[in-house]
Formats: C-alpha cells, structure tokens, sequence
C-alpha cells in the first residue's frame, strides 16, 4: 500500500508523531485525512454515555485508518495511540481516490472489506463466546497479526503493548475478569502473558479454547498486508 500512497503523494502532509494515549481523533470530530501508521499500535474505539469505552480494533505498523466518503465527514469512532506513534496523514477523502486514481480506490474498498470481517468476527466473539473464550480469541488474534509482521523469522513470543483495562475494553470484560482468565491460562499451561510479552505454550490448546473457525484464522494472516 505505501507503494500506491506514493502516487498520491501531492495529498501528503508531513509526517507527525504523538505520544501514548494522545488522540489522533476523537468520535464527533470532522474527518478530513486518511492515515498511514509508519511505527507503533493504535486502537479504534468507541464511548458510551456512561463514559465505559469499547475497543473495535488494535492498529498494528502498514495499516492504512480513518477512511471517510467525502471531506469534513464526522468519526463515528475514535482513534488512540496505544504506543508513542509515527504515522503520515493524507488530506484526501475516500472518493477522490476512487475518481482519480481508480487502483487505489480499488485497494482501500479491499481494506475496508477486510476491517469489516474482522469487525464482525469481533461483534461475534463478544456476543457469543465465553470470557475465557474470548480472551484467548483476542490474544491469539493479536499474537498471529504481529507474528506476520515478520516473515521467516522464528518467533516463539511476542510484544503485545497491552494492559488488563484494553484487553477488558476489547472483549466486553471487567478488568478482574480478564485477569482471572489470563491466570487460568497460565495456570493450564496454555499461555503466559506478562511485562507485555505473550508466549503461547501450548497452540493446539489455545486453538480449541479460543473456539476458532479456520476461515477467520486465514483473514487475520492477511489482516496486515499492506503490499
């Protein structure tokens, strides 16, 4: 995708850089960029009257966030900086790109295809799954989008910049909640999650507790290509 970002290169502004737990924008605010993430994670996410938030999804490096139909259109969600962040803003609406340049227009309707499975398959877990189902869907999730961050590398743990209250905020779950299933796990062998590094122990266990459909373990192999 970077390739094809560098066609429109006229709608680039400098590249900017903010620090964990700044906002890149806000729900309600006017959307007028599209949003290249060069280093560091993000989350989508949304609030709810009683201040409790809900994360939609965690922005891995590649990925391509904050589409919009047309200039001046207003977030229905909002997006933080889980890390200190490096991203490109791009002063471009989404249907500019389709009328201009029909092959990045192409590229962002398939990204936009892929974010909405894997929104569904997010709305799935937290409807119908139980809380231990639920936390070993998401870390396994997370840990394969981050492994495939770096192909032919051997990779038995990796970095996951999360805590306790973001994984709670990603699966539905009190704080208490996730820590009780996150000691569960450890104690069953399964995986060890601590000083946000996540090592799966035993991956044929966590398959069958994350209760994980093969066709939604081939989206998540794509969910970060950016090529």
């Amino acid at each position: 995708m970077t390739e094809r970002l560098n066609a429109i290169a006229r709608y680039k502004q400098p590249n900017r850089r903010i620090a964990a737990g700044c906002q890149l924008f806000r729900p309600g605010e006017s959307r007028q960029e599209i949003i290249e993430i060069q280093e560091g994670w993000a989350f989508l996410y949304v609030l709810f009257a009683d201040g409790s938030r809900q994360i939609l999804s965690f922005v891995l490096p590649g990925a391509i966030v904050g589409f919009h139909p047309a200039q001046e259109e207003v977030a229905t969600y909002g997006l933080e900086a889980l890390t200190d962040l490096s991203f490109a803003p791009y002063l471009v609406s989404s249907s500019t790109l389709y009328q201009r340049h029909p092959e990045i227009g192409m590229r962002l309707a398939w990204l936009l295809s892929r974010d909405l499975s894997l929104a569904f398959d997010h709305l799935a877990i937290v409807g119908r799954l139980s809380a231990r189902e639920r936390v070993a869907h998401l870390l396994l999730e997370l840990f394969v989008r981050e492994r495939m961050r770096w192909p032919g590398h051997r990779v038995e743990d990796v970095y996951l910049p999360l805590t306790q209250e973001h994984l709670a905020d990603a699966t539905g779950l009190t704080g208490v909640h996730v820590n009780r299933m996150l000691r569960d796990l450890k104690k069953q062998g399964i995986i060890e999650f601590q000083y946000h590094r996540l090592r799966i122990l035993d991956p044929d266990r966590l398959l069958e507790v994350a209760a994980l459909d093969p066709l939604i373990l081939r989206s998540w192999l794509r969910a970060d290509e950016v090529g």
